[in-house]
C-alpha cells in the first residue's frame, strides 16, 4: 500500500504536523510506502525545531518528505532553512502522487 500525507499546518501553533509524522512512522513500520507533502504553512517545518529529529528519522527509514516550492517562495523561506532530508518539489508531483497513491490524508 502507498500512503500520501499532506500537511498544511504550521508545527508551532498546531499539533497536526506531529500527528502526520507519527502516522508516517507507524505506517512505515507496517511496511507501507509513505510520502509526506508539506504545503501552505506545513512548509514551516524547518531546521532547529523540536520535530527536526523525527523528520530525519523518518527520512532515514525511507519516508519521502517533500516541500512545495510555491509555498516556500510566498513565505520567503529558502531551501537551506529546511531540514536536510526535506526535498523541494512542486504541485505537479503532488497531483501525480494523489493519483498514484492508494490512500491520501490531508491535514
Amino acid at each position: 500500500m502507498k500512503l500520501l500525507l499532506i500537511s498544511t499546518k504550521d508545527p508551532i501553533s498546531h499539533e497536526d504536523p506531529e500527528l502526520v509524522l507519527e502516522i508516517a512512522k507507524i505506517a512505515k513500520e507496517k511496511g507501507t510506502d509513505v510520502k509526506i507533502f508539506l504545503i501552505e504553512d506545513g512548509i514551516l517545518l524547518r531546521k532547529g525545531q523540536a520535530l527536526e529529529e523525527k523528520v530525519k528519522d523518518l527520512a532515514e527509514s525511507g519516508v519521502s518528505i517533500k516541500a512545495e516550492d510555491i509555498s516556500l517562495k510566498t513565505r520567503g523561506i529558502s531551501e537551506d532553512k529546511l531540514v536536510d532530508d526535506i526535498e523541494v518539489s512542486n504541485l505537479d508531483e503532488l497531483f501525480d502522487s494523489i493519483v498514484e497513491f492508494d490512500r491520501v490524508a490531508w491535514f
